[in-house]
């Protein structure tokens, strides 16, 4: 399995905002427009640098909706809803979240739709929206067991997150065993950070504080390093580990 984590190159993206984008046309060609901007901006927003990365979003995506693909559309689209989650803008997550439907629909692009059901309910994690949360557990989360789908991933943070909600915190730390093996060979830093976290939050939250002490001692330090400071305060913000 080969590593797709890069965070490991954040400092470069972050100071070499300008030569990104040469390098990042050289690897995509025509496809590039806006993935050297929205990597620059998610850096930004790791780094809790919210305004600097909604600056840089704000002025690229007119020009992706204009002549981009569809799925650097969608992704420039998420990173801007969950900026504005984190600022406190929970009322524009709605327009964003139908603005990003349309174009799914339009496009036809049936993996992308897949993927916004999971990106909806995380975002309505945040308001307080239990049914559809609820809705998309029984109806579209991806399940853990049989054969493993790495690019289904990013639904089973979110699945993960919704155990929590429903307070079922052996399912979500049995979810976590699942995936461990396979982001560890995948070297996937950042989300085995994430999974660890929800792991902690998970084992706070059913009375056995000493193992999510010890899962906390164990992620800061990378957390520090990497400078995945948005990891934790997102988290705090959906007020699942106020024990921070």
């Amino acid at each position: 399995m080969k590593n797709r984590d890069m965070t490991m190159y954040g400092n470069y993206v972050h100071d070499r905002k300008e030569q990104l984008k040469d390098w990042v046309k050289c690897f995509y060609g025509d496809s590039s427009l806006g993935i050297a901007e929205i990597t620059y901006a998610e850096v930004c927003y790791q780094r809790d640098e919210c305004f600097e990365a909604i600056t840089t979003l704000v002025g690229i995506i007119p020009f992706i909706e204009k002549e981009g693909e569809i799925a650097v559309l969608f992704i420039a689209l998420s990173l801007q809803m969950r900026i504005m989650i984190a600022t406190g803008q929970i009322a524009v997550v709605y327009p964003i979240l139908e603005e990003i439907y349309q174009r799914l629909h339009k496009e036809q692009s049936r993996w992308l739709l897949e993927n916004f059901g999971a990106m909806k309910a995380w975002g309505l994690l945040y308001d307080g929206d239990v049914d559809t949360v609820t809705e998309w557990m029984e109806n579209e989360a991806p399940s853990e067991f049989g054969e493993l789908n790495m690019l289904d991933t990013y639904k089973y943070m979110i699945k993960m997150r919704a155990y929590i909600l429903e307070e079922k915190y052996l399912a979500m730390l049995s979810l976590a065993e699942y995936l461990r093996e396979p982001l560890r060979k995948g070297d996937r830093v950042m989300d085995l950070c994430e999974m660890n976290l929800l792991c902690a939050v998970s084992y706070f939250l059913s009375d056995r504080k000493e193992y999510a002490f010890q899962l906390l001692d164990e992620l800061l330090p990378i957390v520090k390093e990497r400078r995945f400071d948005r990891l934790i305060a997102d988290e705090r913000s959906n007020q699942e580990i106020a024990f921070l």
